[in-house]
């Protein structure tokens, strides 16, 4: 995938729509907290030039919050404004959290790197293929498992819900895994790297299986309350069919028209998983997230070990070609390692058909960055580009030492 970040930060571093029948909230625009740069206006003026519904973005460093912004609306046409409290879609940037997860299972002890799908799923021996007996935690973690790139389209994954009735959201889960492990890879396990959704699946219910809990409280315990993220849900920010929080829009030609959020929420998505997707957050509570993981690769937090972080973060170094990715176990690396082997650029990008999200940081620079968006070009180049000239404006900006302020 065509990237723009990686020369320039490395370089730096290492030298219409449906309508809702109740009136439109009266929206006041909240002051961005002191000490805190405002980016309202720069983003608004990246988000004109590519005539986007809607952007929120954040800067964070070890310490903190650096500077934070909106610009645009909730909903194209209802003048109601996009503000950087609202939640929105954080699409994949969900893998990183089912990662973390695992990576805390891992060190109580509940769970290795190398823990193997015949192992965890004895119960599948008569009908999971072969192929996948050795496939490992860090295999799926490194979307190195030969898994297909999105959940299988078939008629059976289109009427999940019909099938299982009855059975709860992890139930549906975990047959959903039998139903994946009894179909032929896309290529043999640990031949090449591709990314996949199916794996995350996956690795969400292995968390559920060790613990014989549902992964939504997993995550409410190990991430969201010791982080503080009270907007974390797991559901579309507005699936009430109101103004109170962002729509996403998908484009029609030259223009983005609103999707109108599903009323079943939720329990509408295929198998209902929170595993790779369905998680919204407001962009200052991704910011708490990266800057949890920011300051691991920094050695500064103790939730996890710092070898921990590091497998998190880093891939073994590797010469990449200009504007490629790697996978490390859960977050991607681009451009080049530095000497002591962790990569500048440790980022997961995000796309849900209704809007791009991006979480970004550089350990080297001691900063990092969230860009969520409401709409999308459908085109990967074109939709990532207002992402991309954001994160590398802000690095310019924010990195250590500092240079002088967007305006």
């Amino acid at each position: 995938m065509l990237r723009w970040i990686s020369s320039v930060l490395a370089a730096a571093v290492l030298t219409c729509g449906c309508s809702s029948d109740a009136p439109p909230p009266h929206v006041v625009v909240p002051a961005v907290p002191a000490g805190v740069d405002d980016l309202n206006t720069f983003l608004e003026d990246v988000r004109a030039r590519h005539a986007l519904p809607g952007i929120v973005a954040a800067v964070f460093d070890k310490d903190g919050l650096r500077a934070v912004g909106a610009a645009g609306t909730r909903k194209v046409g209802s003048g109601v404004p996009i503000i950087h409290t609202d939640r929105l879609q954080i699409a994949s940037i969900a893998k990183t959290i089912t990662a973390t997860i695992v990576a805390t299972l891992i060190d109580r002890g509940r769970l290795s790197w190398t823990t193997t799908l015949g192992e965890i799923y004895p119960e599948y021996a008569s009908t999971m293929l072969p192929v996948f007996r050795d496939v490992t935690v860090d295999d799926l973690l490194r979307h190195r498992a030969g898994l297909p790139r999105w959940m299988r389209n078939d008629d059976m994954v289109k009427s999940w819900v019909r099938q299982y009735p009855r059975a709860s959201n992890r139930e549906r889960r975990h047959e959903a895994v039998k139903y994946i492990l009894a179909h032929p890879p896309e290529f043999p396990p640990r031949t090449r790297e591709a990314y996949t959704n199916d794996a995350y699946l996956i690795l969400g219910n292995i968390c559920e299986q060790i613990t014989n809990r549902a992964f939504e409280d997993l995550v409410g315990d190990d991430v969201q309350s010791p982080l503080g993220l009270p907007s974390l849900i797991f559901e579309e920010p507005s699936s009430d069919r109101s103004l109170d929080q962002p729509w996403g829009h998908v484009q029609q030609g030259e223009r983005f028209v609103p999707y109108d959020p599903d009323p079943r929420g939720y329990d509408g998505v295929p198998f209902a998983t929170p595993y790779g997707a369905g998680v919204s957050m407001s962009v200052v509570d991704v910011a708490t997230y990266g800057r949890f993981h920011l300051r691991g690769d920094l050695g500064l937090e103790g939730a996890l070990k710092s070898e921990t972080f590091r497998r998190l973060h880093h891939t073994p170094p590797s010469d990449l070609p200009p504007a490629m990715q790697v996978a490390a176990a859960g977050f991607f690396n681009e451009g080049r390692a530095d000497a002591d082997g962790r990569w500048i650029n440790v980022q997961h990008w995000g796309y849900y058909a209704r809007g791009r999200t991006l979480l970004w940081f550089s350990p080297q620079a001691n900063v990092g960055a969230v860009v969520l968006t409401n709409g999308t070009d459908e085109d990967e180049v074109k939709g990532m580009q207002p992402i991309s000239e954001i994160v590398i404006a802000l690095f310019k900006r924010y990195r250590n030492p500092p240079t002088p302020r967007i305006r």
